[in-house]
């Protein structure tokens, strides 16, 4: 009800680039919620953490992939320093912890993971060309609704035991 204006509005373009949006929906909302859930099963959360710093320039890296987008002085330093930060927290400064460095199969996965939220948040800008951001962030939205469904199947899967009983909720 909150954007149906909106919707109506743009849905013709919404509909010219429906299968855009929908990529959208499983990327940024299913398959990364899945993966994301996945990933934290199988890793730490510090490691998340840290890998989670590497968004500006895995999106950086995409944007200049598929669209051929370059780099500002500022965004340049502002990775730079992300990464530099990301190194001082694995090594805690100590550069012999390098030859140590080891992945596991959540960290791959939280990789995996950020190379689709790249992925997503390029294809996710280049839409506001042709609608406003109101169609990305409901198509995202939606897919969530869907991804919580997903986690809760992870969730039974996993035998995780923080899940709620609903009827004690």
């Amino acid at each position: 009800p909150f954007i149906h204006g909106q919707l109506a509005r743009d849905w013709p373009l919404i509909r010219k680039h429906i299968g855009v949006l929908i990529y959208l929906a499983l990327i940024g909302g299913g398959i990364f919620g899945a993966l994301q859930f996945v990933g934290l099963q199988l890793t730490t959360a510090l490691n998340v953490s840290v890998m989670n710093s590497l968004g500006p320039l895995t999106i950086a890296a995409a944007s200049a992939v598929m669209f051929r987008d370059r780099l500002t002085g500022g965004q340049l330093a502002g990775i730079v320093i992300s990464l530099a930060g990301v190194l001082a927290i694995i090594t805690k400064l100590d550069p012999a912890v390098l030859t140590h460095f080891a992945f596991n199969t959540g960290d791959i996965l939280i990789l995996i993971n950020m190379v689709l939220w790249a992925v997503y948040s390029a294809l996710a800008l280049a839409t506001t060309d042709y609608c406003d951001i109101t169609a990305p962030t409901a198509t995202l939205v939606g897919s969530r609704s869907i991804t919580s469904a997903k986690t809760r199947t992870f969730k039974v899967i996993y035998k995780d035991e923080t899940l709620v009983d609903e009827k004690r909720a």
